[in-house]
């Protein structure tokens, strides 16, 4: 446990809050530290902003990070509390419990004790919590609660199971399924519980809004931070035309994603435009990519820095068609300044108009079309990359996130 040193505070150019009073006192509870190399790291980054414009926050860490990260020394001291990820093995133990497997670490209950501790040192005015893990684990009483369903688990879950059971067909993936079924069931009732206990429950779109039906939920976007202003690129001419994937493996929708691109687009494209390729950037450790690997795909593992990969990048893709929220690699494509290929789950929830902000197509074969068209067509990519940069800019930034999350505070 990393001793409280003190909170983080807002620049002091912030004027108090509306009602012209003292600032009121807010905490966040998280169960990922912010970062800009995943989507959820950025979503904690835009909700930490947004919270810091409304009052002075404390932050407590439910930290299961594996590559040392560090608190980012700009947004001031936080606690950090351990969090150790269960054994696989340790989850048969838990197949009578009311709650999902997802929320257990092995050191539950250490760290229900830790984090009660910490919690009951302090008093806030109200209380932000990024995710079900981080309220479970450390719950406030008395004081309003906000609790941001990031991911509407059930339907991840459920998703992800046809997603499965479409790559590897119902017989190999059967124990699998069941468990996620069972979980699926405990997700459902753990959020309605959840949302009938607090003041507020958050999702990213109006689509899990709707999905949700909780008269309390309200919607905060997805955004990604503003980028260099992009220019149009020329490939030089010793590249082969380039498609990107962002995103770890060890998340088992894109694992989906890049096998069924794999599997069913890249043949198709190699018949249409011999020579293209595929870069796959995200965390690969422990992931088996037996199958997967080929002369046009290449395996980059985790990067701490996307821009250059994009710098390299003809088109990016997001093949997916399962996962939950809104997909912020989309956001970072439009951001970007790079043609986007998506399927239709790829970009649910985000109100994007197929055709002119992105190509959007379900088939392997019409996929593959798509996929060469934002390659070979100048004109196509023009079109593209400027009608994707003018969605982003309107309300897909950072800022509309974090707007979003000062709004429902006060």
């Amino acid at each position: 446990m990393h001793k409280w040193t003190g909170a983080a505070t807002v620049d002091a150019t912030v004027d108090d809050d509306l009602s012209g009073g003292p600032r009121p006192k807010l905490l966040l509870v998280t169960d990922r530290l912010p970062a800009p190399d995943s989507g959820y790291g950025l979503r904690v980054t835009n909700v930490l902003e947004g919270l810091r414009t409304v009052g002075d926050l404390d932050v407590l860490v439910l930290d299961s990070s594996r590559r040392g990260e560090q608190w980012p020394e700009r947004y001031g001291d936080a606690t950090l509390l351990r969090a150790e990820a269960p054994i696989r093995r340790a989850k048969l133990r838990r197949i009578a419990s009311r709650l999902p497997t997802a929320l257990y670490y092995r050191n539950h209950r250490a760290l229900r004790a830790e984090a009660a501790a910490v919690v009951a040192a302090g008093r806030w005015d109200a209380v932000w919590y990024s995710r079900v893990t981080a309220f479970h684990y450390a719950p406030v009483t008395g004081t309003p609660r906000i609790v941001d369903f990031d991911d509407l688990n059930d339907r991840l879950l459920r998703t992800k199971m046809a997603d499965r059971r479409s790559q590897h067909g119902m017989l190999r993936t059967l124990p699998r399924q069941a468990w996620d079924a069972l979980d699926v069931a405990r997700w459902r009732r753990l959020q309605h519980r959840i949302a009938c206990s607090v003041e507020r429950v958050t999702v990213c779109s109006q689509a899990d809004q709707r999905l949700l039906g909780e008269p309390n939920c309200a919607v905060v976007p997805n955004g990604y931070p503003r980028p260099a202003p992009a220019e149009e690129r020329q490939r030089p001419a010793d590249r082969p035309p380039t498609m990107l994937f962002v995103g770890p493996l060890t998340y088992e929708p894109n694992l989906f994603a890049v096998e069924w691109m794999i599997r069913r687009v890249m043949p198709v494209v190699r018949e249409r435009m011999p020579g293209a390729r595929l870069l796959v950037a995200g965390d690969i450790d422990g992931v088996k990519l037996r199958g997967l690997e080929s002369e046009d795909v290449e395996f980059l593992g985790w990067v701490p820095d996307v821009a250059p990969v994009y710098e390299a990048t003809d088109a990016a893709v997001t093949p997916l068609h399962s996962g939950g929220g809104t997909r912020l690699k989309v956001i970072e494509a439009l951001a970007r300044g790079v043609p986007l290929v998506s399927t239709s789950f790829g970009c649910s929830g985000l109100d994007l108009v197929a055709g002119r902000d992105l190509l959007v197509a379900d088939d392997p074969a019409a996929f593959a079309d798509a996929c060469v068209a934002a390659l070979s067509d100048a004109d196509l990519r023009r079109r593209l990359i400027t009608a994707g940069r003018e969605r982003y800019v309107r309300g897909m930034s950072s800022t509309a996130c974090s707007d979003a999350v000062a709004s429902v505070v006060r």
